[in-house]
């Protein structure tokens, strides 16, 4: 049947009687006698010979019944015992997908709760890093440059707290913006990111990595794409540039999010790069494809013994 339809469960003397005694109860149906046809009408067919209603329960507040019509009359026998149990232990089933799905549902719902008190803890504490500390520092750096634009002190020592407090300012400020941007969690650019500091230490080689601030919402697969390639450019450089340096820039401009990598490297020619038998090419080949799937695109600019 298609749609809701609904029925007082006094009109359903069946389902009643199954839920109240708590067991399966059998209909036989003929076309002589109507004990049952209202029931018959709203849950069977009118070819239907036997009923059966095995209740369940999934709780203090949730019970259903399970309603099985046999209509073969090669089946018009009466039901046995074994087919009853076979038929109940169904309806349990049914009960125990029931609570799994009501208790998966309250964690679910728990967890939201929990995700919306602790966003509203770190805005609290992020306004509380800005207005108090950065509040603080700020005043501080006006005074150390006040004094130094009045020569009250020695240029030098003023100029070591001027920097001093301008640095101290800048951390609370980024503490605010990342205590902010912590619901977040740790991002696929983040993942990227440590990955890159490990394989270039290994190599010796000093990492630079610069990212915008924006609130910006980017798209999870759109950060899993670009960090997958930003791996795989850090991949490259550990193994084929032999580079001393290499810098990783995010940027966000007009609404969009372009990362740049480069490197000190020796770099290699772009037009003789064909992927090969032996794995040669696939990476690169790999990034482009990566960046086509979600809209982005993938440049190489580098040449022998040159910038990468």
């Amino acid at each position: 049947r298609m749609g809701v339809t609904s029925w007082p469960l006094k009109q359903l003397p069946g389902c009643a009687q199954a839920l109240r005694e708590r067991r399966a109860i059998v209909l036989t149906f003929s076309h002589h006698d109507l004990p049952h046809a209202p029931e018959r009408r709203a849950l069977f067919g009118p070819t239907t010979r036997v009923g059966l209603i095995l209740p369940f329960f999934a709780g203090p507040r949730t019970q259903g019944v399970l309603i099985v019509g046999e209509e073969r009359r090669t089946r018009c026998q009466p039901v046995s015992p074994e087919r009853v149990a076979i038929l109940e232990l169904v309806a349990s089933r049914i009960a125990h997908i029931l609570r799994i799905s009501r208790r998966l549902e309250y964690e679910r719902l728990g967890e939201r709760r929990r995700q919306r008190r602790l966003a509203v803890e770190r805005q609290r504490l992020a306004r509380e890093v800005h207005d108090g500390v950065g509040q603080h520092l700020t005043a501080l750096l006006v005074q150390v440059r006040c004094a130094i634009n009045e020569g009250n002190a020695a240029r030098e020592e003023l100029q070591v707290l001027e920097r001093t407090a301008s640095r101290a300012m800048d951390g609370a400020q980024a503490l605010a913006y990342g205590i902010r941007h912590l619901e977040r969690g740790s991002s696929a650019l983040e993942e990227a990111r440590s990955f890159a500091e490990t394989m270039l230490r290994s190599v010796h080689c000093r990492l630079t990595w610069v990212e915008e601030r924006t609130d910006l919402p980017v798209a999870n697969r759109t950060l899993r794409e670009i960090a997958d390639v930003v791996k795989e450019s850090v991949t490259n450089i550990v193994r084929h540039a032999g580079a001393s340096s290499a810098r990783v820039r995010v940027e966000y401009p007009d609404g969009r999010i372009r990362v740049t990598i480069q490197d000190d490297g020796v770099g290699f020619s772009v037009a003789e790069v064909r992927p090969s038998s032996d794995g040669r090419g696939l990476g690169l080949l790999g990034s482009f494809e990566r960046l086509a799937r979600i809209g982005g695109t993938f440049d190489i600019q580098s040449a022998p013994k040159g910038d990468g």
